[in-house]
């Protein structure tokens, strides 16, 4: 069985910008060390729309997924997108001002002896295991997509000006997108899962992330990654980190 026990934490900032478009659920640290179900939305739209997209995403899954919190499945998950882009759509037919809103998505759900995740857009999911990244989501972005055609490198896509550039987000109802789905088996004592948004990615490359998570102690982990990112991050940037 799968036990998280008290080694998690969360941390959500605006960084440099004038406000936080950026969610995250649980919200709270005392929630979140009772929690088996974990989120980080980054919303896109501008002003404060992306605040909205971000927030109504957070909580249609919620809403949807509150009877299955114990058996959440890949099934109950893409049912729970759909519910979301009709609230999008409801949302943006009585507020026409928030049309063209959108977020990222990842979520992360652990069961008794797997752990499922899903993401859409370039917020991430990592698998971090004695210094090492086993695993990490991968960007539906235009960078990615470079990097995929090896046109651009890892270290130069972090601060390409068209790193932004999103392909799948969380939108509406008439603009569907799908999320990818992968189930964990892999998975030992102290291995870290952490889920960010990309104003984390922006201070960290992965070569820095490994080096972190070497031989640090949970708290000076989050610790350290929330203290560079305070002095460097120019985007909203949001980590919920999590320790087995």
């Amino acid at each position: 069985m799968i036990e998280i026990s008290n080694m998690v934490n969360i941390v959500t900032e605006k960084g440099k910008r004038l406000n936080n478009e950026d969610s995250i659920y649980p919200n709270n640290f005392e929630a979140a060390q009772n929690s088996n179900l974990f989120m980080i939305c980054d919303g896109v739209g501008g002003s404060n729309k992306g605040e909205i997209a971000s927030t109504l995403a957070i909580e249609s899954f919620i809403e949807f997924t509150s009877n299955h919190l114990l058996n959440i499945t890949p099934f109950v998950i893409k049912n729970a997108l759909n519910f979301t882009e009709i609230k999008f759509s409801e949302y943006i037919e009585a507020h026409p001002e928030c049309a063209g809103m959108a977020t990222t998505l990842t979520l992360l759900y652990f069961k008794v002896d797997e752990i499922i995740i899903a993401w859409c857009g370039d917020s991430r999911i990592y698998q971090i295991r004695n210094g090492k990244i086993i695993f990490k989501t991968k960007d539906h972005s235009e960078v990615q997509a470079l990097i995929d055609k090896g046109e651009l490198s890892p270290e130069i896509a972090r601060i390409d000006r068209r790193k932004n550039r999103i392909y799948r987000a969380i939108s509406s109802i008439e603009n569907p997108t799908k999320l990818d789905i992968e189930i964990l088996n892999d998975f030992k004592k102290d291995d870290f899962l952490m889920l960010c948004s990309d104003g984390v990615i922006e201070s960290f490359s992965d070569s820095e992330f490994e080096n972190l998570f070497f031989n640090n102690s949970f708290s000076e982990i989050f610790n350290s990654i929330s203290s560079k990112c305070k002095l460097q991050s120019k985007d909203n940037y949001s980590l919920i980190l999590i320790q087995i």
